[in-house]
């Protein structure tokens, strides 16, 4: 359940937002919007449907219901739930945007280098196909992807340089 109706924190939603994130650092970057419905593609060119955080604020802490709140709030669950806290302050961005009268989140992520031993992992709260700790993601096409153990040694391997490699 999202919106006005949920009952508790979506622990799922924040899970897909770590996963995204995720991913994002993993491969190339990229921009998430969070209060956008995602738009199925038999919508062609009609536009997304614009929900908005604001619902979100009553699960922050009484004197944080806002923006700033929300922005503690995913540094946290960044900080605390990637394997390199300090990718937080160097490759994730935070700004709020107004659309329909609706608040909107927009996460800008720049890729971590491609050096061995700069990939970053994640835990989340919802069991996936893989667990829930230590997993990683990346993205495939416009897909989050949290990938098997093997598929993760292989996409290492072939995009994050090893020191050694080349000499």
């Amino acid at each position: 359940p999202v919106g006005d109706k949920q009952t508790q924190p979506w622990k799922k939603g924040q899970d897909e937002v770590l996963g995204t994130v995720a991913a994002f650092l993993n491969t190339e970057g990229g921009t998430l919007l969070i209060g956008i419905q995602d738009k199925p593609r038999e919508w062609g060119d009609e536009p997304a449907i614009v929900l908005g955080i604001n619902p979100d604020f009553r699960w922050l802490k009484k004197d944080r219901m806002d923006v700033e709140g929300y922005t503690h709030k995913l540094l946290d669950l960044f900080r605390n739930s990637f394997s390199r806290p300090s990718v937080v302050a160097t490759n994730i961005k935070i700004t709020y945007e107004e659309a329909l009268d609706k608040t909107v989140c927009r996460i800008d992520v720049t890729g971590v280098p491609r050096e061995n031993n700069m990939e970053v992992y994640t835990d989340v709260s919802v069991q996936t196909v893989h667990g829930t700790k230590e997993l990683f993601f990346n993205r495939q096409s416009d897909t989050t992807v949290n990938v098997s153990p093997s598929t993760m040694t292989q996409y290492i391997t072939s995009r994050f340089n090893h020191p050694y490699r080349n000499r």
